[in-house]
């Protein structure tokens, strides 16, 4: 330390009048418009300032569900929605008897088309065939 550092640390520390204050603050005030000094807040209380007790509430809301979920969880890996998950032999089953129904479900709704006379099959008799396309070329009215 230097000579001057030295002296300040000998000299015993006075306080300031208390006349002064009415004065320190004045001057401060005007400095500043007229405003008051601004609050400055950390980042996270300046994010919930608008509401503290109401994102205290629902992060309260969050961790109890949270914790209620992680209780209610089965503890078997093998489980799904409470259910056993089949073996791949008896998935197979129920894949082919959904196969199977779907299929059902299906010619049930598209029955297959009835033929027309037109192209029901006649007999194989000479002349027929002549007939048919006869039949076939005129025109309806």
């Amino acid at each position: 330390m230097d000579d001057f550092e030295q002296f300040l640390k000998s000299q015993p520390m006075r306080c300031v009048p208390p006349e002064w204050r009415g004065d320190i603050l004045a001057q401060a005030a005007d400095a500043s418009g007229g405003k008051p000094a601004a609050v400055v807040l950390p980042w996270w209380q300046a994010w919930l300032w608008p509401s503290p007790y109401a994102w205290g509430a629902l992060a309260a809301a969050w961790i109890i569900i949270i914790g209620l979920n992680m209780a209610s969880a089965q503890s078997s890996p093998n489980r799904a929605n409470g259910k056993a998950v089949p073996s791949r032999q008896e998935f197979i089953t129920m894949l082919d008897e959904r196969r199977r129904l779907m299929e059902k479900i299906y010619s049930e709704l598209n029955p297959p088309p009835v033929p027309s006379p037109s192209q029901a099959k006649l007999p194989d008799t000479p002349g027929v065939s002549l007939e048919r396309r006869k039949l076939e070329e005129r025109p309806f009215a």
